[in-house]
């Protein structure tokens, strides 16, 4: 397949020659002859200058494409398209760009739009073979998913999350202070896809991960995750509803379940905007501590920016607000469960090549306590504080060698609930697809 877009682009070039390729000779040259990584290197260089030129905008695009970058050469694309709808070689890389997205809806109404422009007998059986693949994909192969298996190694320093000291009436064992082991963490992933029609999709996502310390045994834990959602796309809106379930055990027993309703609609506010909203109610059971028991209602706002450019940046954020009740009316639960919490979070991520990105995150959140704490006697009130940054390595079309570090700070007006906690580690991942 990789060959025949290859000649359609070069068919492309030579046979509607209304494409002023004047400008930036190099980058279209290199385009012209398949090597669209050097040409998207060369690109990237030429962006501050030439963005928005037709002459740069068609051949950028094309290398971008090819080069994994799907959202700066759609944005590119579109641009053209704004200009001069009939700019029918830009509409056939955007329909290219769309079947690798795997929207073939989008895709197919490109395509057909340039069929019904007459194009040259070469060009047109090209188009035909890609409808071709995607009537077939459609009628053959409606599953998709995609795993993930991950090994991580690493240290944190504050394994059960508690003070390294205590100066007040309350004492502790020091077993029962902060503590730091190193740690061993598997994970498996994987996320499956039925599309049921082009408006219409199921999806499932299950995630087993164990963390298993190197002294402390009593601190190894498992958790077991598992959500089913039925998802509606409309243009450039989708809106899910889900139902999750997890299972958390701690010292190889039995420690927490949850149940989950989920909801949320998203909406592409252009190709490099989306905004999303999101509602979930949570059921928490603890199997020995039971007077932990509550529900938790939480909803949220989302926001994600991704800018063209050198390192292609993209920045999220978003706002989140909940209420935690506990199931009974108990002095325990009153102090530390019955509680409204609000926060927000802001994170960016950047590119400097294909094969590597780097990402880092900011989480801000303040829980208040309806009563007051029946060791203490008084309010609790938290705010906590995250920060994480990851740099990952894809050196392998299906391997990823990545770094990451993380620093987390719960500033207790309560001394037993105030702890510093920092974590790093270092893991690789292989990626597996079926269907």
């Amino acid at each position: 397949m990789n060959v025949i877009l290859r000649r359609l682009l070069i068919t492309l070039i030579f046979v509607w020659p209304s494409w002023s390729l004047a400008s930036v000779e190099q980058l279209s040259a290199l385009v012209a002859q398949g090597k669209t990584t050097q040409a998207y290197v060369l690109a990237q260089t030429l962006l501050s200058e030439w963005e928005g030129d037709p002459a740069f905008d068609f051949p950028y695009a094309v290398a971008a494409i090819d080069s994994g970058e799907l959202a700066q050469g759609m944005f590119a694309l579109e641009r053209l398209l704004i200009v001069n709808p009939r700019q029918h070689a830009a509409r056939l890389e955007l329909a290219r760009a769309f079947y690798l997205q795997g929207n073939h809806v989008k895709a197919r109404q490109h395509f057909e739009q340039v069929l019904e422009q007459a194009p040259p007998p070469q060009v047109e059986a090209h188009i035909r073979a890609f409808l071709l693949r995607i009537s077939e994909h459609e009628s053959v192969s409606r599953f998709t998913i995609i795993s993930r298996l991950s090994l991580h190694g690493g240290y944190d320093d504050n394994i059960n999350a508690s003070p390294d000291r205590l100066t007040g009436p309350i004492r502790l064992s020091p077993d029962a202070l902060g503590r730091g082991d190193a740690f061993t963490e598997y994970r498996l992933t994987s996320d499956l896809l039925y599309r049921n029609s082009d408006t219409h999709q199921w999806a499932a996502s299950a995630a087993l991960e164990h963390r298993q310390y190197q002294d402390e045994g009593e601190q190894n834990n498992l958790d077991a995750q598992l959500k089913l959602y039925s998802r509606w796309l409309q243009g450039a809106g989708r809106f899910q509803l889900g139902a999750g379930v997890q299972h958390y055990r701690l010292d190889d027993q039995g420690y927490r379940d949850s149940y989950q309703l989920l909801a949320d609609w998203s909406h592409a506010l252009s190709a490099q905007t989306r905004f999303s909203t999101e509602l979930s109610y949570h059921w928490q059971r603890y199997q020995q501590t039971t007077w932990k028991d509550s529900r938790l209602l939480t909803a949220g706002l989302g926001l994600v920016h991704q800018w063209q450019g050198g390192w292609s940046p993209a920045l999220f954020s978003g706002v989140f607000a909940g209420r935690e009740r506990p199931d009974i009316d108990d002095i325990r639960a009153a102090g530390n469960v019955d509680r409204r919490l609000a926060g927000g979070y802001v994170g960016v991520r950047l590119v400097p090549m294909p094969s590597v990105s780097w990402t880092s995150s900011l989480v801000s959140q303040r829980s208040r306590y309806r009563g007051d704490d029946w060791l203490y006697d008084q309010r609790r009130d938290d705010k906590y504080y995250a920060a994480s940054t990851r740099l990952e390595w894809a050196f392998n079309r299906r391997w990823v060698l990545s770094v990451g570090a993380s620093y987390h700070r719960n500033d207790s007006s309560i001394e037993l609930y105030d702890y510093n906690r920092k974590q790093i580690d270092l893991g690789v991942q292989y990626r597996f697809q079926g269907l």
